[in-house]
């Protein structure tokens, strides 16, 4: 039976890139069973009239806030989103990337046939089409909106507020207190350094 998937969007005043690709490719998913739950940094008053309230749904997407926290790298919220989330598996989208249809369905099956606490994959920076992603934990070539877990592991810790780098560390964190991980070869998520427009 499929199991409910929690995707975490932490977000600071990118509502633009946010409608125009971060939800939509949350909703082309083709695994069935997920919840988008969007947590800004700082109060943003268009999300919050957009749904309506706090933790209402629309759009199978609920919105929440926390104060803002300057250079937080998103830690904070994420860890709301947590907090929120109803998920067995938790996985985490930011409001400038996207996901490809599949991406959920295929980190899903990974964590079932390796029976590991935590998954990622491949994923193609923009722009430029490089890709990165590597089976070996390294800087830079693991990136937030590639993971996947089961939400036990957040037993393992919280996310780490370390700055640029702040997904390598949490994983890392987490593997260091006995974490087991498994790496999917492919591409199934789009980076875009620093917002940079959509890919036609």
């Amino acid at each position: 039976m499929d199991k409910l998937v929690s995707v975490i969007t932490s977000t600071h005043n990118r509502n633009d890139l946010l409608f125009k690709r971060c939800i939509p490719s949350v909703k082309a998913q083709t695994y069935p069973l997920i919840e988008h739950i969007i947590v800004s940094d700082g109060l943003n008053q268009e999300l919050l009239d957009y749904f309506g309230g706090y933790g209402i749904e629309k759009d199978h997407a609920r919105y929440y806030a926390t104060p803002y926290h300057y250079d937080d790298w998103g830690a904070s919220p994420k860890n709301v989103g947590i907090l929120m989330a109803a998920g067995e598996c938790i996985a985490y989208l930011d409001d400038d990337n996207e996901f490809l249809p599949e991406h959920v369905e295929k980190l899903v099956s990974l964590i079932r046939q390796t029976k590991a606490d935590l998954v990622y994959s491949k994923f193609e920076w923009l722009p430029g089409g490089s890709v990165r992603g590597t089976p070996d934990l390294r800087l830079g070539q693991i990136d937030t909106s590639a993971i996947l877990h089961k939400r036990e592991l957040i037993r393992k810790g919280l996310w780490l507020n370390k700055g640029h780098g702040n997904d390598f560390w949490t994983v890392s964190n987490w593997v260091e207190h006995g974490a087991r991980y498994s790496f999917l070869d492919e591409v199934t998520m789009r980076y875009y350094f620093r917002g940079v427009s959509h890919k036609e």
